[in-house]
């Protein structure tokens, strides 16, 4: 208080070993969820705009806690991809989503895929393999998804090629976020494009973002692809969004993610 004497502590090693520690409780809870087969898919429905009614659904996972409650797993994948063990998860999506598909035949359904995922061996011949046993690709829909590990965009573009020729659907996740996302318009055999939540939140009030999802809506029906737009939170993005004459729409507007199957209701 007297500002005469004062120590100034350097905690930067302090924060390394919490981060470290906080790594490893996260992974061991992904681990253990495996081992004791505590996941399950929630079903996101992405809604055609001109019918009102859901075209396809995202599957995302959820790792069911103590309580019987679903939980992201959104905190667990860098985690996951600094360990090494994200195909884990983009494996048991995929798996279920199948079970899904051969068990619903009247639905279709989108799985996540990061560049890591689409590069592992094992899972390539899972999706594979799965889709050669059953006639259900083309209700299949495979996002692209970043990921922080630079690999070979040659092998990337040939996998997605293999995927694409089994009769799967293309979406390029998180459009419009940099140069990437540009760039595998140009390379990858796509089919959708999903224009990234954070340019759609606040077209109500942000002219800038507006104008930019506007373009990105049109060089999508230029490029004959199908566009998406996440995180359509209220009525007045939605009706925005519509008069641009937008394919689909996913958001909390319409319905979040859950583990409940809407076709079952």
């Amino acid at each position: 208080e007297s500002r005469n004497n004062y120590m100034l502590f350097n905690n930067s090693q302090m924060h390394k070993i919490i981060a470290s520690k906080h790594q490893m409780v996260l992974a061991n809870c992904i681990q253990n969820a495996f081992r004791e087969n505590k996941l399950a898919l929630a079903f996101q429905p992405i809604i055609d705009s001109k019918t009102e009614k859901a075209g396809f659904y995202e599957c995302l996972l959820r790792i069911i806690d103590e309580d019987g409650d679903p939980v992201t797993v959104g905190p667990f994948i860098p985690v996951a991809e600094k360990m090494g063990f994200v195909d884990l998860i983009d494996s048991a999506t995929l798996t279920m989503a199948i079970d899904e598909l051969i068990k619903y035949p009247d639905i279709t359904l989108s799985i996540n895929a990061s560049h890591y995922t689409l590069q592992n061996l094992k899972w390539m011949q899972t999706i594979t393999n799965r889709l050669k046993e059953h006639d259900i690709a083309n209700r299949l829909i495979v996002e692209i998804t970043e990921t922080s590990t630079n690999l070979n965009p040659e092998k990337l573009e040939q996998n997605v090629r293999i995927i694409k020729d089994l009769g799967c659907k293309i979406a390029l996740d998180d459009f419009g976020t940099g140069y990437t996302s540009f760039a595998q318009i140009r390379t990858l055999p796509l089919d959708i494009v999903k224009i990234d939540g954070s340019y759609v939140r606040d077209i109500q009030t942000n002219a800038d973002s507006r104008a930019f999802v506007e373009t990105l809506v049109q060089l999508g029906k230029q490029l004959k692809l199908e566009v998406v737009a996440e995180f359509a939170e209220n009525k007045e993005i939605v009706d925005i969004l519509k008069s641009m004459e937008i394919d689909y729409i996913q958001g909390y507007y319409y319905a979040a993610a859950s583990i409940d199957r809407p076709w079952e209701n």
